[in-house]
């Protein structure tokens, strides 16, 4: 391997000072080895000085944007408590491909209480209607000292099998242009 994308993914890199980020991918690119960077951020972390870096850096290296949606359900972002709608991650994929010539990636999470079958195969219909490049999928697991795994203590959270959840990423790719 003689060439590299650097990763900036520590929980979201769009939330503290654009200048920050900058300074960041300045730095990493002065590595005539490195020839992109991927961001990984979220539909509530996004500025107009954001854009303007990504169009900046767009024009000489390759950009890359992962948006963590996690899903399109909005009892579900509620329940994730993710600080945003589904409608603010729509729009945020709207608005960062038509202003920014970057590769744009959504990641999605199963395994949420309540989710269904059919709302894998609904998201993955509202995805082939937007104009993203690719998707990551993660299943939702239990972390320590979060109110989660109070849940999952107490017996009022139970994660997915992981048969199923490998059944759901199917169910999803199969409807997935």
């Amino acid at each position: 391997v003689q060439k590299f994308l650097v990763y900036f993914q520590a929980y979201t890199n769009t939330f503290s000072k654009v200048s920050s980020l900058k300074d960041q991918f300045a730095t990493a690119f002065q590595f005539s080895d490195v020839v992109g960077a991927v961001v990984g951020t979220r539909p509530d972390c996004l500025s107009d000085s954001i854009f303007d870096l990504w169009r900046e850096y767009s024009a000489s290296k390759f950009i890359s944007v992962e948006l963590g949606v996690q899903t399109f359900n909005e009892e579900q972002l509620i329940w994730m408590r993710r600080g945003h709608t589904a409608a603010k991650s729509l729009r945020a994929i709207e608005r960062i491909k038509k202003e920014c010539d970057v590769d744009l990636g959504i990641h999605l999470m199963f395994g949420l209480p309540g989710e269904t079958d059919r709302q894998i195969i609904e998201t993955a219909k509202t995805i082939n209607g937007l104009p993203i490049d690719n998707v990551k999928l993660h299943n939702l697991h239990v972390l320590k000292d979060t109110p989660l795994a109070d849940d999952f203590l107490n017996g009022r959270f139970l994660p997915i099998e992981r048969a199923d959840y490998f059944r759901r990423c199917a169910l999803f790719l199969q409807h997935l242009s």
